[in-house]
């Protein structure tokens, strides 16, 4: 009988894009929405970027390319790392992927086997869960609370250990919420962690937004010792504003990385000179116009988090890093929404949960949001603060304004 594998018989779509495909629908009916969905940069690559583009695509040579990355991308990352303090790896330690995603599937792939378990914290970004499934493991989930910034400590962590934990996944900062570990919170983690062989896998595409004052590193800084366990996962799309250019970047000890690189000469090939050679300007070349979109992106998530914190219907803290913001909207639950929306009248309701929660926003106050569960945790909504300071502001207005109008 024809039929697919059970793992992509059940595989979900992305449940983010999902809400983006229904925000587009809605848009191109003529409504007028708010979309604090997607985590998209609203900014554009540099020129020298750009340069750099069209001078491969004028040399090129219609060849295939290198399964490990040009040898110029290569060097731009290590020397990207370097600026970062980070100058334990070499060439063979690096490998270029079609975006983070695809360089996470890779790595799971390549260490991952049946009945394998990966200690992820959350609320995390929903892809995780697939991920680690379709390489055939399951993720053990660490809930940090609201109360702590949804951070965990390192009891949570040890806890979650366990004969059959193959890896630990970090994303700090953390999408969804922001959530930031410094540097001594990195001590207390790293000390569990050397007493379990698992590998430590750090999603770090959101490491340059961060607030300056805060004594930020990353975790190979407090403990170099475990560099033959940690896989450094880097993109170019947040920090650049390149994420159609899918170009993705990891560190990885030489077994994994060799790993890596033959997946990859079995599956993409290689990346495009072309987007190759942008990448590696970008991180090569002036870093002026990513810090200065990073202060840009502080200022509307402060202001969104003013506008918030203004119901006391919601509590969300306030993050150290990314662009997101991650308000418990539990209080919201069982209270009854005004009628009125995108399809004309409608009777008044009671809010289930936060899926009913962001629903509602989408039809009744015409904002896009993206429900905690997809995360998670079911007591959250993700706003995205990387849209135009105007736009993030009246989003945050109509959330609190729709929120206090429940009874």
């Amino acid at each position: 009988m024809t039929r697919l594998a059970r793992l992509h018989r059940d595989a979900r779509f992305c449940p983010i894009l999902d809400v983006v495909a229904q925000v587009r629908q809605l848009q191109a009916r003529g409504v007028e929405l708010v979309d604090l969905s997607v985590g998209t940069p609203n900014f554009l690559p540099a020129p020298h970027v750009y340069a750099a583009a069209r001078e491969a695509l004028a040399a090129d040579q219609g060849q295939y390319g290198s399964s490990r990355g040009t040898a110029a991308l290569v060097s731009a990352y290590l020397g990207y790392l370097a600026t970062q303090g980070l100058r334990l790896h070499e060439d063979r330690h690096v490998v270029a992927g079609l975006g983070a995603k695809h360089l996470l599937h890779a790595v799971f792939a390549a260490i991952s086997e049946a009945g394998d378990e990966v200690v992820v914290p959350t609320p995390c970004w929903p892809t995780y869960f697939d991920i680690v499934e379709q390489a055939g493991g399951t993720v053990v989930p660490v809930a940090g609370s609201v109360d702590n910034g949804y951070k965990i400590g390192p009891e949570a962590l040890a806890r979650a250990l366990g004969p059959r934990t193959k890896a630990v996944l970090l994303n700090n900062p953390s999408n969804p919420t922001g959530a930031t570990y410094d540097r001594e919170e990195l001590r207390e983690l790293a000390a569990v962690l050397r007493g379990h062989g698992a590998w430590i896998i750090s999603d770090d595409v959101y490491s340059r937004f961060i607030e300056p004052d805060l004594d930020f590193c990353h975790l190979l800084q407090v403990a170099p010792d475990l560099v033959d366990r940690v896989v450094k996962i880097d993109s170019v799309s947040k920090l650049y504003g390149m994420p159609g250019w899918r170009v993705g970047m990891t560190a990885a000890p030489v077994s994994l990385a060799e790993a890596v690189v033959r997946l990859n000469s079995n599956s993409v090939s290689s990346l495009p000179d072309v987007t190759a050679a942008a990448a590696a300007a970008a991180l090569d070349g002036d870093q002026s116009f990513s810090h200065e979109m990073v202060q840009r992106y502080r200022h509307r998530r402060e202001l969104a988090h003013r506008e918030l914190s203004r119901s006391p219907r919601l509590r969300c803290p306030l993050p150290r890093g990314a662009f997101y913001l991650f308000p418990d909207v539990s209080a919201c639950f069982g209270l009854r929404a005004p009628g009125g929306g995108i399809e004309g009248d409608a009777d008044p309701v009671v809010v289930r949960d936060d899926l009913h929660l962001a629903q509602l926003l989408l039809e009744r106050a015409r904002v896009a949001v993206v429900p905690g569960s997809f995360f998670g945790e079911p007591r959250g909504l993700r706003l995205t603060c990387s849209g135009d300071t105007d736009i993030v502001a009246e989003g945050a207005r109509r959330i609190r304004a729709f929120v206090d109008a429940l009874r």
